[in-house]
């Protein structure tokens, strides 16, 4: 009986930790571009029954690449860690921030219809803000990268969440285009 308990309890360790790998990114430990997609699926239902309104900001690092080339892929993997850090202390209780892969990031944010477009911009700034800071790596090396951000917004942009989330990425591109280092919110 003990055995087969221990068995169980195992293959529930087991399951857990394979849901985790599934859903996490394994170098920041933010959720990936599966669990986004999950919990966007959830939170439509939910921001309806609360009555509220959805920004999605897609986030994407300008000068990655640069720091990657220069200094190695572990100093471009640490500075990710380092900017998960602060996308995560810029977020308030209940918004996601999510890791699509490289430099690129996610994040959703619910409130109420008229605090939408506050909330970005206050967000925003403390994005760009946060992630010009210079971030310190081993051998007091120093990277700098900047951002790029887009938004859009669910249900005022369109009501099914990918096209959301084309629209912010949209944006996102638009930004970069117009000289990178803010934020454009899409327009229709």
């Amino acid at each position: 009986m003990r055995n087969m308990v221990t068995r169980l309890l195992d293959q529930h360790r087991t399951i857990n930790r394979l849901e985790d790998l599934a859903n996490t990114d394994p170098l920041t430990g933010l959720p990936n571009r599966a669990f986004l997609n999950q919990y966007l699926q959830l939170a439509i239902p939910e921001a309806e029954r609360n009555q509220q309104s959805m920004a999605v900001i897609c986030i994407d690092l300008d000068g990655f690449k640069q720091v990657n080339d220069e200094l190695g892929h572990h100093a471009g993997d640490l500075l990710l860690i380092e900017i998960t850090q602060r996308l995560k202390s810029a977020l308030r209780s209940g918004d996601v921030v999510a890791r699509l892969g490289g430099d690129e990031f996610v994040m959703v944010l619910k409130t109420k219809e008229e605090h939408l477009e506050m909330l970005t911009h206050e967000i925003s700034r403390r994005l760009l803000s946060s992630i010009d800071q210079p971030v310190l790596l081993p051998d007091n090396e120093q990277a700098c990268v900047g951002s790029s951000l887009g938004a859009a917004w669910w249900p005022h942009h369109g009501h099914h969440i990918n096209t959301v989330l084309q629209l912010a990425d949209d944006a996102l591109y638009a930004a970069k285009a117009k000289g990178k280092h803010q934020l454009v919110i899409h327009s229709f």
